[in-house]
């Protein structure tokens, strides 16, 4: 049986010709749509819901947020070292190669003159059960790969 590998696209840019909610993020997808109807923006780019989710089956990553599905709540005196846990699993994660070259990429086009920020935000930000906007960090002043792919992480 002859078997396929599945590419992903790592990285979308916004440049206003509609970009789909499930594959950006609602949030990204708004923004592409104000782009295409003519509003100035900064270059934007978006690190896919694709991309994400083979970050997040590597296996420390899905054995965590697989035990976090399955299990009580933590006690709330607990959950910031359980928080900061899984903030460690992300910033220790090696990310797939795709995405590390289409970061290099990016880096190498959008920071050789300026800096950039990156907004984290969920595919499916401002549904009630998903969070509220704002609630996701945003990291300014990103001037090259380094800082690029710790503020992605």
């Amino acid at each position: 049986m002859k078997t396929t590998s599945r590419r992903v696209r790592s990285l979308a840019y916004l440049d206003g010709t509609g970009h789909d909610a499930v594959e950006v993020g609602a949030k990204a997808a708004f923004l592409d749509r104000v782009l295409g109807d003519g509003y100035p923006m900064p270059s934007s780019v978006v690190v896919t819901a694709a991309a994400y989710t083979r970050v997040v089956e590597e296996r420390s990553i899905s054995l965590m947020l697989k035990d976090l599905r399955t299990s009580a709540l933590p006690d709330p005196h607990r959950a910031q070292s359980e928080a900061a846990a899984i903030e460690r699993a992300f910033m220790n994660v090696v990310l797939p190669d795709p995405l590390q070259r289409s970061l290099q990429r990016i880096a190498d086009e959008l920071l050789s003159d300026s800096s950039a920020t990156v907004h984290a935000s969920v595919v499916n930000e401002g549904l009630e059960r998903n969070g509220t906007p704002g609630q996701y960090p945003s990291i300014s002043g990103i001037a090259d790969f380094s800082g690029l792919t710790r503020a992605v992480r």
